[in-house]
């Protein structure tokens, strides 16, 4: 057997189901369905510039994306999904820019400006067809936010993450994971040897529900922290749903609290500490890729998926539905640099993915794009040496 030590480990969201994750479809039908009173009690990120604390913006916000979605289901989209919510109201969002040269988004614009102007929507104190979109789409970062990061769930049959560690050690084995969960962290927490990219530290301050006066850490985006091969490298090209915008110093900075988000946190100085209204955590959406891509935190990681992919030339991949036309592209410059490339999908047979995934690995066998293998068991239903035999690793 041939000695490659090094395993580049690609994840998605299919990988996270058995934690008790809710799936897409899920996630979508609650922001329909999810009232004001379910939000403002949960937790304290419903502070009052937030969509979810004024029941008004709430519901104006639930009917905006009922104009989005039966636009995007008349025009032939299916089954939209709320990464495709997202970004029909980020395109409405940023259409006033350049309103002529996107046909698409002018129709859909023309569409719900109509049905909006028939109702009183604009009651809930948007009034503009941008502000009434930016608030829809905050809307549905806050819902995934809440849905993904607050309720107490556990890591649970994705142990193998660990082994793999073991066996192939921190400085062989690096993780890109598309998944706005957390469920990875959690499962690595305590470790000395792995990074999430957010490495720079500040001490704050909160109180308890005592009164009593308590310590955290916020840790801050550093690349550099990325750049270190000795540690396993968690790479989120698609955003965390516990990364928050707070402003620091008269800049915006992207960072982790490391023991969650509290309404109020102080600096050193007694000065409280915001996060950003406008951005309530990362999510890419499915038609806007391109531009998380280009900016802000998400193009940081992108960017370096992309560098940590040419030092592997073994990649093992699970829970990727294959629907990220920048990812899928990446990935195929990846596997057609040399013969030597090699990718094993582990893809449950029964996932409605699978069979689009086996004509995807049979076009790159036929083309001679490197090598392709389809095992129709999920990461977690795979044993590590299994695996590995599959890449020609020992």
């Amino acid at each position: 057997m041939e000695k490659r030590g090094k395993v580049l480990l690609f994840i998605g969201s299919g990988v996270s189901l058995g934690s008790g994750m809710p799936n897409v479809k899920s996630l979508t039908e609650r922001i329909f369905q999810v009232e004001s009173d379910e939000l403002t009690s949960v937790h304290p990120l419903c502070v009052s510039y937030s969509p979810l604390s004024n029941p008004g913006r709430h519901h104006g916000a639930q009917q905006f994306l009922r104009f989005v979605n039966e636009w995007a289901v008349s025009n032939g989209l299916g089954n939209v999904n709320y990464e495709d919510l997202h970004s029909l109201c980020s395109k409405i969002e940023k259409y006033h820019f350049a309103p002529r040269k996107d046909p698409t988004t002018r129709s859909l614009s023309e569409f719900i400006h109509g049905k909006i102007s028939n109702t009183d929507y604009y009651a809930s104190e948007d009034n503009s067809l941008q502000q009434c979109a930016a608030t829809a789409r905050r809307f549905i970062e806050y819902i995934i936010k809440q849905e993904l990061l607050f309720p107490d769930r556990t890591p649970e049959k994705l142990d193998c993450i660990l082994q793999y560690i073991e066996i192939l050690g921190s400085e062989n084995f690096d993780i890109i994971t598309l998944n706005h969960d957390t469920l990875v962290e959690q499962l690595l927490s305590g470790r000395s040897d792995w990074t999430d990219g957010f490495t720079v530290g500040e001490t704050v301050y909160y109180e308890d529900i005592q009164g009593e006066r308590r310590s955290q850490t916020i840790d801050y985006l550093s690349e550099e922290s990325l750049m270190n091969p000795a540690k396993v490298r968690l790479i989120k090209p698609h955003g965390s749903c516990n990364w928050y915008n707070i402003h620091r110093s008269n800049f915006w900075k992207w960072a982790i609290p490391r023991d969650g988000w509290r309404e109020t946190l102080m600096d050193v100085d007694n000065q409280p500490i915001s996060d950003s209204p406008f951005d309530a955590g990362p999510i890419s959406g499915s038609f806007t890729k391109e531009w998380s891509y280009l900016f802000g935190p998400t193009a940081v990681m992108f960017h370096h998926a992309c560098r940590i992919l040419r030092e592997y030339d073994r990649i093992l991949c699970s829970g990727y539905g294959w629907k990220d036309h920048g990812i899928n592209r990446m990935l195929i410059e990846w596997i057609q640099q040399n013969s030597e490339k090699h990718i094993a999908i582990l893809e449950s047979d029964e996932s409605p993915n699978f069979p689009a995934i086996k004509r995807l690995v049979c076009q790159w066998t036929g083309s001679g794009l490197g090598r392709s293998t389809i095992h129709p068991f999920w990461l977690s239903e795979t044993e590590p040496s299994t695996a590995l035999e599959l890449l020609n690793v020992k």
